[in-house]
């Protein structure tokens, strides 16, 4: 199961209470749909101390329409 995969990813500051709305185990800090093609995430922006949210957190920001002409970090 750890494979490529593709999935709609929701990066939000309210994992925690829509993972528990989704029923997923008690404390559940992100959640994904068993065979389904989502997953509720923290917002990887909230973990700037960690080298992997630090690359999505830069990512997101090209989503949310920051131009490629920058430096990397």
């Amino acid at each position: 199961y750890q494979g490529d995969a593709r999935a709609q990813v929701h990066f939000t500051r309210h994992a925690k209470t829509l993972c528990a709305i989704m029923k997923a185990e008690p404390g559940s800090i992100a959640c994904a749909g068993v065979g389904a093609n989502w997953m509720i995430v923290p917002n990887p922006c909230d973990w700037k101390s960690d080298p992997f949210a630090r690359l999505m957190c830069h990512e997101k920001g090209h989503n949310l329409g920051h131009a490629a002409d920058h430096p990397i970090f």
